[in-house]
């Protein structure tokens, strides 16, 4: 009797281990994957915030574009305008920012933007001469029983072939915005890089100075041994909120080497209660 048993009980257990396989495979096939979740942290991105009622800047737009005698470019968002340069007369294709709206702490809503031009003939990919510059306006609108009218607006020609600097909108202090503005070059082995702010205050637009983030003059030496780098500066910076505070801090740590000595320092710059502008030291503000 024991000798039948076997067998069956041997059939019994393998169908059991096929009905464990079985199930695991199922389970493999149906669920599903976890996200990957990366180990670098998300790059910050500027939030473009509604105004607070919903409304957009069109018309103020609308208005600029009209007093400024823009035109449709050729591709859609795109505006073409004759401006006066540094090199003399030049048409510009440029685009505007999507707007930043925010509340001042007097209570008043503004809406900044900015229009970012290159010239027609760059071709957008840095076509023109060296010397050539695009365009930056920056501009601050206000509202106005109902409607944001231009309040003020500064415009920056900068860059070189013809393009513009970089632009974002940035948050300067807890109800404070503005423009950050990125330029560079390199001629002649020399190499420059700068960073500038302006701040919305007030109804008007205020500098708060320049930073110069890259300086090299590496290039002007085609032997090193015999002509050893005399400037080879970096800077790094972020801007820090304190408690209190209006504006945020600047916070710089330089490093390299300046006109031939080791440079290796750390600031944290307040912004003057006065002008706004960060007390950049000149010395690290090289201008070749």
């Amino acid at each position: 009797m024991t000798r039948k048993k076997t067998p069956l009980l041997l059939f019994l257990a393998i169908l059991a281990l096929a009905g464990i396989v079985l199930a695991v495979l199922v389970r493999m096939l149906t669920t599903t994957p976890a996200a990957a979740v990366s180990a670098a942290p998300a790059a910050t991105a500027v939030a473009v915030a509604p105004a607070p009622d919903g409304r957009t800047l069109e018309r103020g737009l609308e208005h600029y574009r009209s007093a400024q005698k823009m035109s449709a470019g050729p591709k859609p968002g795109r505006w073409l305008v004759d401006a006066e340069t540094q090199n003399g007369p030049t048409r510009l294709d440029g685009h505007f920012l999507a707007p930043q709206f925010f509340t001042a702490a007097d209570g008043v809503h503004y809406a900044l933007t900015a229009f970012v031009a290159d010239t027609v003939d760059a071709q957008g990919d840095g076509m023109d001469s060296f010397a050539a510059s695009g365009q930056v306006r920056t501009l601050l609108f206000a509202d106005q029983a109902g409607d944001f009218v231009l309040k003020d607006s500064r415009t920056l020609t900068a860059g070189t072939q013809g393009m513009a600097p970089g632009v974002r909108l940035v948050r300067l202090g807890e109800q404070a915005w503005g423009w950050q503005i990125s330029n560079g070059w390199t001629h002649m082995g020399y190499s420059r890089e700068n960073v500038e702010f302006f701040a919305a205050r007030d109804g008007h637009i205020v500098p708060m100075g320049e930073l110069v983030t890259s300086a090299s003059d590496a290039g002007t030496c085609p032997d090193a041994s015999n002509c050893p780098v005399s400037t080879e500066l970096t800077a790094s910076w972020r801007l820090v909120p304190e408690a209190g505070k209006p504006f945020y801090s600047l916070e710089v740590d330089w490093s390299g080497r300046l006109r031939g000595q080791a440079i290796q320092r750390k600031m944290t710059l307040q912004p003057d209660a006065a002008t706004l502008r960060y007390p950049v030291p000149k010395a690290f503000n090289i201008s070749f």
